[in-house]
């Protein structure tokens, strides 16, 4: 009489057996992957590697420079924060009734960038830093010839909104971070936009 039952195995949902799948489906995958390393062609193989090479340049990036210290990241996380709570992009003043309305009851009827990123104002572009390091709070006017500007308006808002309406989503579930821990997350997710 021949034993047949040597043969089958446990399903994989038996308690027991799931290390062995798992370990078994790792195992697979592996392979897989060394046999298409394996059989590429070099121009293949170069591109993988200027891929990992991209990735890990973008995230080691991510975390090196200082908080909000890239390029306008400062004014894009405003932009971001106006399209992620208010449900529309922010506007460029206009200047000549943003003066009216501030001559009239000293109101700031621009779009501006939060007062919780007045510590990273140096890292602005010059419009917003006029006072920084020497007032605690912001400047959002100042006087030049006499004549008032607004300062701290969110001057990327001349950029198409594609790109802060796919990132809202990740806005709006980093919400719970504080402003560098959002950020550092922001940050990784827009490295496929680099690609």
């Amino acid at each position: 009489m021949i034993d047949q039952r040597s043969s089958i195995t446990a399903p994989a949902d038996v308690v027991g057996n799931r290390g062995a799948v798992a370990s078994s489906a790792f195992g697979s995958f592996r392979s897989r992957v060394w046999a298409a390393v394996r059989t590429a062609t070099v121009e293949h193989k170069f591109l993988a590697l200027l891929l990992v090479l991209f990735l890990a340049k973008g995230v080691a990036i991510s975390f090196i420079h200082a908080p909000y210290s890239g390029h306008d990241e400062v004014a894009h996380y405003a932009y971001l924060q106006t399209v992620a709570e208010q449900h529309r992009v922010p506007v460029l003043p206009e200047l000549e009734s943003w003066r009216a309305a501030y001559l009239d009851d000293k109101s700031y009827i621009h779009d501006r960038m939060p007062p919780e990123f007045w510590q990273y104002c140096r890292f602005t572009t010059r419009d917003w830093s006029p006072g920084c390091g020497e007032y605690t709070d912001p400047v959002y006017a100042m006087t030049l010839g006499g004549l008032y500007f607004p300062t701290g308006w969110i001057y990327t808002a001349n950029h198409p909104p594609l790109y802060y309406l796919v990132m809202t989503p990740l806005f709006w579930l980093t919400d719970n971070l504080s402003i560098d821990g959002q950020l550092y997350a922001l940050r990784l997710a827009a490295i496929p936009f680099g690609l």
